[in-house]
This record gives C-alpha cells, structure tokens and sequence, in this order.
C-alpha cells in the first residue's frame, strides 16, 4: 500500500534471510499498488473499504502460485479475519510477530508488565488488534496520547509518504522523547512508515537510549521462519524451481 513500506519490508526479508546464494532466498511475489483506497478513511467511515482490492490481490498472488501472505500495513490488519476467511492463503499477523519479537528481548520471569509505547496510526489504535496480542506475551500498551498522535505520529507518518525523512526523523525522535518520559520499557513502531522514519534518525542523531522494535523487521524474521519451516534450505520440494535447473 505504501510503497516506501513495501520496499523496506522486502529490503528487511532479504537481510533476515540466512543465505549464502541466490536460491536460497525465499521466492516473493510482490503486490503494491498504492491506490488500494486509505485504511483510516475507511475504518473511521469516511473512504471506501480496501477489502476487495485487497482480497483481489490476495486471490492474483494464490493464481500466481503463493502459498503464504503477509501484509506490509500495521492498519489493514483490522481486516485480518475477513481476509483470511476469504483471501485463500494464511496471513502471518505484524502483531504477532511484533510481540513476539518484544518477548525476546523483554526480561524473563516475574509478574510486573512490560510496558510497550505503541506508535502507530490512528487506525491501528482505533482497531485494538495488538492489545490481545500484547497481553499474550505480558505486555501492554501504554494508554493513547492524542497529543502525542497529533504532534508527532500523524506528521512523522505523512512525511514518510511525502518522502520528506529528515522531517519525518525529527517528529520520531520527539514521540521516543515523550514516551520514555512515561517508564516505557520498549517503543513499537506499529506503522510500516514509521521505521523509515527510524532509519533517518539513527544515521542523524544515533539510536536512541529506549529499546526499539520495528514490527517490519519482526514480520520479515517471522515470514522467514515460516518459510524455512515449510522448506529447509536446498529442500527438494522447493516451489518455482523447475525440475533440473541449477541453484546457484
């Protein structure tokens, strides 16, 4: 949907692949068409809903010979069931793989909650799909900022869609700043805009002290998991390669 996003996700597969040549990586079939219309729109009952050009895509990449998907957008997954109900393929969910991925680096043992400052759209929010997700793993969200949404989130958010990552880093940079001012133990970025986001700041300022997941990163190493569970490397039933061809 976002085509920056999309680009980052499949940069973020390939590095979390653990191969050595080329058909080792994992066959991708890449869907982006940006005019998919606005999830927030949508969820908030102002735009059209982007469920059939959604399940349109996920029934052209099954033809196509996909037997697994993942969606680059945090907000398109308030659609998750209904997507999997009538897309024809299994969907891993960006929760969760971003709470698992909290979970490995969170502290093991005790009772105490991990509180996660979740950075994501309005959307996303409004959804609810990672609190359950969250709690799974001990962790939760802390409470909704509107402030901080509109101050920070929404205009890191759209400067990323206007390509603008300087401004998109500063605006980053100060929602990490006012979330570990609030005994955050770890900040999401629920919003496949807001690691490139990230990425700008890093190379600008360095990483910040807060502990940082990036739920692509986590979608990425999960969608390869999956996939390697299915096909260990040099498997024989690895699909799209023909019969006879040479793995180089």
């Amino acid at each position: 949907m976002g085509p920056l996003a999309s680009a980052d996700f499949l940069a973020k597969l390939i590095a979390a692949t653990p191969a050595t040549r080329d058909a080792e990586h994992i066959p991708v079939i890449v869907w982006s068409v940006p005019q998919i219309p606005d999830r927030l729109a949508a969820i908030e009952g102002r735009g059209a809903s982007p469920v059939p050009m959604m399940l349109e895509a996920l029934h052209a990449m099954a033809r196509c010979g996909a037997i697994e998907a993942v969606i680059a957008c945090n907000t398109a997954h308030h659609w998750y069931p209904e997507l999997v109900a009538e897309g024809g393929l299994p969907i891993l969910h960006i929760a969760d793989a971003a709470s698992a991925a909290i979970a490995r680096v969170a502290p093991r043992g005790g009772t105490r909650i991990h509180r996660v400052a979740l950075l994501a759209t309005r959307g996303t929010h409004a959804a609810g799909f990672y609190a359950p997700r969250l709690a799974a793993h001990g962790q939760r969200a802390l409470e909704f900022d509107e402030r901080l949404q509109q101050e920070c989130i929404d205009p890191a958010i759209d400067a990323v869609k206007a390509h603008r990552l300087d401004a998109a880093a500063r605006h980053l940079a100060d929602a990490i700043a006012r979330s570990a001012t609030r005994e955050v133990d770890t900040v999401l970025l629920a919003c496949t805009e807001l690691p490139l986001a990230y990425a700008a700041l890093v190379v600008a300022a360095g990483a910040p002290a807060v502990p940082v997941i990036d739920a692509t990163a986590a979608l990425a190493e999960a969608c390869v998991h999956a996939w390697r569970g299915r096909f260990p490397v040099g498997a024989a039933t690895e699909p799209f390669l023909p019969t006879g061809a040479t793995q180089r």
